[in-house]
């Protein structure tokens, strides 16, 4: 870049763990100026040949990476009016974004973005999200959910409201931005009913960073009959669930003692037999959930 000449780092995630499709939603970062065209361009890395890279949802590809380790930069041009991308794949692949994130333009801030999640945990709290800006220089916080989710954000246990957007190219993510600017602890809490991910980039003078957060999607909980650990029941008993967050669910599957029980897919269970029930659940979008705990 113009006057970037820091080394960007970032762990990665194994290969195996990797979806075989991607969609990743990224945003610019609120600092402009300098060299921001060459420093934020996501760079999409294969793991497998035969990638086609299409981006805001044009159906003809901007790249088709032949082999594993093939990799292309996407102009900045790709952004929308508000600072956002949409990008797919149809191999597993690695993406790589780096946001101008320090105002002296030379303090990189490199990450691996995960693929947006078919699932995740509820709930992401940030302790510190202000740490990498000041009380002069703006923190971005991006948040990108399924469209009709219902979205809380609290700083500091105070509600906000992020502004909303929508994703080029797709009619099935939207995205939210809040910024602030404190030079004091800031605590996150950010909770949806449906899967999400939450990036939050910042800077000051000549360091910068950013980070992505999610979860892991909760499985259904089995509410116990059983008042005490030494309490007996009746058969029949009748298994109810809590609510699953963080997972859209379309259907269950009930299993006693390890295998499918046939027709129970609703969301109670009438148990006629002692045994081990489970539970998991089933969605259009995301597949099976992992499976409850046992009762």
């Amino acid at each position: 870049g113009q006057a970037g000449r820091d080394i960007g780092i970032d762990q990665l995630v194994p290969t195996d763990r990797l979806p075989g499709t991607n969609e990743w939603v990224v945003f610019q970062s609120p600092i402009t100026g300098g060299d921001q065209a060459n420093l934020e361009r996501p760079c999409v890395v294969a793991v497998e040949g035969g990638c086609e890279v299409r981006v805001n949802g044009v159906a003809a590809p901007v790249a088709t990476l032949a082999n594993p380790g093939d990799y292309v930069f996407l102009p900045q041009s790709s952004y929308d009016a508000n600072g956002i991308m949409f990008i797919t794949t149809n191999r597993k692949a690695y993406l790589f974004h780096n946001t101008n994130a320090a105002p002296a333009q030379n303090g990189l801030s490199l990450g691996i973005i995960p693929s947006l999640p078919c699932a995740s945990s509820d709930r992401v709290e940030i302790p510190s999200a202000e740490y990498w800006a000041d009380a002069s220089n703006a923190t971005q916080v991006s948040i990108v959910t399924r469209v009709g989710a219902t979205l809380s954000v609290l700083s500091n246990g105070v509600a906000v409201a992020p502004s909303t957007h929508s994703v080029p190219g797709t009619t099935l993510w939207q995205a939210h931005k809040y910024s602030f600017t404190s030079g004091a602890t800031t605590r996150l809490e950010v909770t949806s009913d449906q899967q999400f991910v939450v990036t939050v980039n910042g800077g000051q003078s000549n360091r910068g960073g950013t980070g992505t957060f999610t979860g892991f999607s909760r499985a259904p909980v089995i509410v116990s009959p059983f008042d005490s650990p030494t309490a007996t029941v009746s058969y029949p008993v009748t298994l109810t669930l809590s609510e699953t967050n963080g997972y859209a669910t379309n259907g269950y599957q009930w299993y006693l003692n390890g295998s499918a029980i046939a027709g129970a897919t609703g969301d109670t269970l009438v148990a006629t037999v002692p045994g081990v029930y489970s539970v998991t659940g089933t969605s259009n979008t995301c597949g099976v959930s992992p499976q409850s705990a046992d009762v």
